[in-house]
This record gives structure tokens, C-alpha cells and sequence, in this order.
């Protein structure tokens, strides 16, 4: 899976998703950096080398008050060892006030 969307209640200030992936290759794969187009987005992974076949897993957590937005769109960049090097993790959510429902 290379996307995950979040739907948040305003009541929500984070939340996490993590992502699995295999190395399906023919040789170790290092992540050597990850970058996030938010400072709403923070990633966590373990940083050590997979062997082929060996199972890794990459968290982001989403600070819905640093966001500030009731819908929005963040891209998570993996640098690796890879051939490309550079994969894409793409992360929505929505974000429902909960706190101004049935006022109108």
C-alpha cells in the first residue's frame, strides 16, 4: 500500500498509520532518509538494512493541529538504495469539526 487516508474528528489531534513493505529484491535495501511535505507529518522507521525477503514496516503520524485544514493531501518521500531511488507515500484526511455540528 503506498496510500492511506485518515478521517479525523476535530476532537482527534493525531493519528498513525503504518506501512509494510517487503524487500522483493535481489539485494539488501537501506532507507537512508525519509521527508515529509509537512511538519504536520512525522515518519518513524527502524534504521537498519533489510535482506532480501525480510519484512520492514515505515509509521507516519498525523498532527491534525499542526495541519490546520479540513481536507489535506501530504507526501511522505523515502530515499533507499533502490532502483528508482525515491518512492512516494501519500497520505489524505478529512478532518470533521465535531465542536460546531447542528449550530447554524
Amino acid at each position: 500500500k503506498t496510500k492511506h487516508h485518515f478521517e479525523l474528528n476535530s476532537n482527534q489531534k493525531t493519528a498513525k498509520s503504518t506501512f509494510r513493505f517487503v524487500n522483493k529484491g535481489n539485494v539488501p535495501v537501506e532507507i537512508h532518509d525519509i521527508a515529509t511535505s509537512c511538519n504536520c507529518v512525522v515518519s518513524e522507521w527502524v534504521k537498519k538494512t533489510l535482506k532480501v525477503g525480510e519484512i520492514g514496516y515505515i509509521t507516519v503520524v498525523l498532527d491534525s493541529e499542526k495541519a490546520g485544514k479540513e481536507f489535506f493531501k501530504e507526501l511522505v518521500i523515502i530515499e533507499a538504495n533502490t532502483a528508482p531511488p525515491f518512492h512516494v507515500l501519500t497520505i489524505t484526511a478529512e478532518v470533521e469539526d465535531v465542536n460546531n455540528q447542528g449550530e447554524e
